[in-house]
């Protein structure tokens, strides 16, 4: 498969910001998966990954990064949504991002968190968590070329 036919199956929703009649949109496009985990290495840019999880003792979500040696972990309170665990995940990679200033960069986001990619290119946002998520990527999305969510 050739590379660029890879990143076309890799994306699920890429946000990328494009000028239309003077207008700078945000732009969300889903594809499909790739789950070929070889080729998640050698993505060009900055790869970072969430994960989300609920169990009888808790929620929790979380984000890492192994190029920025970058691992958080996110306990979450007990009643918190797996819904609610992937947006906070996705928030909290967006404002991790933003608080480094990157510029110019290409940034992954490898995810699973399909219900909340779905929420998010959504037209009508009815969560208060959604509509922070949304703001936070679209500011990351302003100054960088692209933010690819797989």
């Amino acid at each position: 498969m050739e590379q660029k036919e890879r990143a076309n199956n890799v994306c699920i929703c890429g946000i990328a910001e494009k000028e239309q009649e003077s207008e700078n949109l945000i732009n969300l496009v889903i594809t499909t998966m790739n789950r070929n985990k070889d080729h998640y290495s050698t993505l060009p840019g900055i790869t970072w990954y969430t994960d989300e999880s609920k169990t009888e003792q808790g929620t929790g979500a979380g984000i890492y990064s192994g190029m920025r040696k970058i691992e958080l972990s996110l306990p979450l309170v007990r009643y918190t949504s797996v819904f609610q665990a992937e947006v906070y995940a996705l928030l909290q990679w967006a404002r991790e991002n933003n608080f480094r200033a990157y510029r110019n960069k290409r940034i992954n986001i490898l995810t699973d968190s399909q219900a909340a990619l779905k929420g998010l290119r959504n037209h009508k946002v009815t969560s208060r968590l959604l509509w922070e998520c949304w703001k936070e990527l679209s500011d990351l999305a302003r100054h960088n070329s692209y933010i690819y969510n797989t």
